[in-house]
């Protein structure tokens, strides 16, 4: 395959913003592969063209790509439901864990927030509030007996 320029007036619609740049493949995303493509479809030689089997087989691996992404969100989706009903679950129970800080925390769970994430993936948090304390859903260490 030979090497392909991606022009860069298409790559963003909003112009004082940069495009990002993937530092690995596993961060390119099906519209990184759909834009490399085209550009490999305009530029390509108009004696040699690609071969139709390598076309395919490139459309394929855009519709896997497209279909693991549909997937990745599905299950993400799914997990997220689940850690909500957990979380709304122990409102009202007593638990120990770690809150933010690290710091042994004890009491009973008041209410539940979902915040944005601050971390790579962009997704959601879900927070548990004891006392003062916020903590983080996998950061419970126990759940104790409710006090009679």
């Amino acid at each position: 395959m030979s090497q392909v320029n991606l022009p860069t007036s298409n790559l963003s619609t909003n112009t004082s913003q940069q495009p990002k740049k993937a530092t690995s493949v596993n961060e390119l995303t099906s519209n990184d592969f759909l834009k490399l493509l085209i550009a490999e479809l305009q530029n390509q030689d108009p004696l040699a063209p690609t071969d139709s089997v390598q076309m395919l087989q490139q459309v394929s691996q855009i519709r896997q790509i497209t279909s693991n992404d549909s997937m990745t969100a599905t299950m993400n989706s799914v997990q997220m439901g689940q850690d909500v009903a957990t979380a709304s679950q122990m409102v009202g129970k007593r638990i120990t864990a770690l809150d933010s800080k690290d710091k042994e925390v004890e009491g009973v769970v008041s209410r539940v927030t979902i915040t944005a994430s601050s971390g790579q993936t962009g997704g959601r948090e879900i927070r548990l509030h004891v006392g003062d304390s916020q903590v983080e859903l996998s950061k419970i260490r126990s759940i104790l007996p409710s006090a009679a």
